[in-house]
């Protein structure tokens, strides 16, 4: 008997790659000011690594500060996006 598997990806599956692929061992988390949107990290190398999700329909223009630097990004619909500093 032969079986068909089919693999799907799901959100959680992406959301996992990135964190894992970004965020080292020995990292911490660090509060934002931009809502539930957004997950912040420091490495132990001091890199910051800021996750950011667009859950909705409709790309989004964020503004980003850092350490006095700004970062300016459209965000896709229905992406995660992961920015290092």
């Amino acid at each position: 008997m032969r079986m068909l598997c089919i693999l799907v990806y799901n959100p959680e599956f992406y959301l996992m790659k990135h964190l894992s692929h970004f965020v080292k061992k020995g990292a911490y988390r660090v509060d934002t000011n931009g809502g539930n949107d957004n997950l912040a990290f420091v490495n132990p190398d001091g890199e910051i690594v800021l996750l950011y999700v667009n859950a909705t329909k409709e790309d989004k223009f964020i503004k980003v500060i850092v350490k006095n630097k700004l970062l300016t990004a459209t965000i896709k619909a229905n992406s995660f996006n992961t920015f290092s500093f």
